[in-house]
C-alpha cells in the first residue's frame, strides 16, 4: 500500500511548472560522453524533468573504485557544465553501501 501512495505523488512529467525529479550518481571521473549521456538519458525520460547529481566523494571513489585522477571538486565542476544536469551535489556518504543496505538500484550504473 505505502508503494502505491509514492506513486500516486509522482508527477506525470506534462507539467512544467512541476517537473519530474530524477537523481543519477556517479564517480564521473575524467567525465566523457558517456557519463553525459547517462545525464541526458535521465533528462529525456519525461517530457519535463530536473535532473539531480550526485558526485561520490573523494573518499568513496578510493574505498570502492580505487585511486582517482580528478577530486571531487573537479569532477563536480565538469559535470557542472553538462547542459543535461540540473543541479550537483557531492556525495558525503557512501552510496555504495547505502544502496547494498536497502537494495536500491539505480539508473546510472
Amino acid at each position: 500500500m505505502a508503494t502505491q501512495l509514492i506513486f500516486d505523488t509522482i508527477p506525470d512529467g506534462n507539467d512544467p511548472q512541476n517537473p519530474v525529479r530524477i537523481y543519477t550518481d556517479g564517480c564521473y571521473d575524467c567525465f566523457h560522453f558517456g557519463h553525459a549521456n547517462v545525464i541526458k538519458q535521465c533528462k529525456e525520460f519525461f517530457k519535463y524533468t530536473y535532473i539531480v547529481v550526485g558526485v561520490c566523494s573523494d573518499e568513496d571513489t578510493v574505498e570502492n573504485k580505487g585511486k582517482n585522477l580528478m577530486n571531487q571538486e573537479e569532477r563536480a565542476e565538469c559535470v557542472r557544465h553538462c547542459k543535461w544536469a540540473d543541479e550537483v551535489h557531492i556525495e558525503q556518504y557512501n552510496l555504495f553501501n547505502l544502496y547494498s543496505q536497502y537494495n536500491l538500484y539505480n539508473l546510472s550504473k
